[in-house]
């Protein structure tokens, strides 16, 4: 994805932030939940340079890399918007830990993602200037993991575009239906979420529709639950209309294991649509109070809440009202806005 031109919104006064020299790393920018925070935030600040490298993303001698790298630049500070921090730096730094769902979650705790984290990341944890996240969940399991001081980790959550809100075209496949936005990996619980949905009983009356190409596994999955004529893929949307696809929909179905923050859940939210979602992620934090609440390892639970926010009309139109008021708590000026305060702070701490 090419680099987001920079703006500067008047109404959080970036430009005061004008004489801030950053080096950013622009390679996590991207289709993904970290590349929506790269572009949105790198887009934001009004005095970044690119970093210049052909190293991949996440490559084993990265951080050793650019601890080499840093030695060379004038910038004032580097930044990285995911989680990548040099091995050292000779300028101050901060890097974003979004979640640790690699070492939390057991399908991705393999030997190489405990030696990246526990060698790399966890090693350069008190060197840097600050470390930011998205959540109080996130924090708190970075502060238990890293051996942090609370005031070292920095929660500058996530933000929502304005095109997700309740007015406007609407996608009509021709039947009501459930969404399901994001990845199909193991953290989201798709097969949970898909038992759930079969064994609520209302696949005749609501259809499911995903984000996504399903897999041969998930093809089976849905001929065994029997399933698989009410539910259907919308392997690729753009970015334009992704916000009707929201305000089509009847519900967001979001019963992930884990979340650092679930931003499918803040979009829904703005664009008026009620979410079901987990009640032991960050998700739950998210969506403050307005979501109906599931136990994520339980598909009967699922089912429950399928039913109950299908049939309780007053229940979705009062969680449509509470959910647009905590949606309001997300705006991409305001997490740019986070961040740059942030790294003046490193900056200061570093050279004061």
């Amino acid at each position: 994805m090419s680099q987001a031109t920079n703006h500067v919104p008047d109404q959080y006064n970036l430009q005061k932030y004008g004489n801030l020299k950053v080096l950013a790393d622009y390679r996590w920018c991207g289709m993904h939940g970290i590349g929506r925070f790269a572009i949105e935030v790198l887009k934001r600040i009004p005095n970044v340079t690119p970093l210049q490298t052909n190293t991949p993303i996440l490559h084993p001698l990265d951080p050793v890399i650019l601890s080499s790298q840093l030695r060379k630049v004038p910038q004032q500070v580097y930044f990285s918007p995911g989680f990548n921090p040099p091995l050292r730096s000779s300028i101050p730094f901060s890097f974003v830990l979004h979640d640790l769902v690699h070492l939390n979650f057991p399908q991705y705790r393999t030997w190489k993602t405990s030696l990246f984290y526990n060698v790399f990341v966890r090693s350069t944890l008190k060197h840097a200037g600050a470390v930011m996240t998205v959540s109080q969940f996130s924090k708190m399991q970075l502060l238990e993991w890293g051996k942090l001081r609370d005031e070292q980790v920095v929660v500058v959550g996530n933000g929502v575009s304005p095109d997700f809100q309740p007015n406007g075209s609407t996608y009509q496949p021709g039947y009501p239906y459930f969404l399901y936005v994001g990845n199909h990996k193991p953290h989201k619980n798709v097969p949970g979420m898909l038992t759930g949905y079969a064994r609520s009983g209302v696949a005749d009356q609501v259809r499911l529709i995903m984000t996504g190409s399903p897999s041969a596994n998930l093809l089976e999955l849905l001929k065994t639950l029997g399933i698989q004529d009410k539910v259907h893929f919308l392997e690729a949307i753009p970015d334009a209309e992704l916000p009707g696809v929201y305000r089509g929909a009847t519900a967001l179905i979001y019963p992930a294991y884990y979340e650092g923050f679930g931003l499918p859940a803040a979009e829904a939210m703005a664009s008026g649509l009620p979410v079901l979602t987990s009640s032991n992620t960050a998700v739950e934090e998210v969506t403050a109070g307005s979501a109906v609440l599931v136990d994520p390892h339980q598909p009967d639970s699922i089912a429950e809440g399928i039913k109950r926010i299908l049939f309780d009309t007053d229940l979705r139109a009062s969680m449509r009202v509470q959910g647009l008021i905590a949606s309001k708590r997300y705006q991409w000026d305001q997490v740019a806005a986070d961040v740059l305060e942030t790294l003046k702070g490193v900056v200061e701490r570093r050279y004061s």
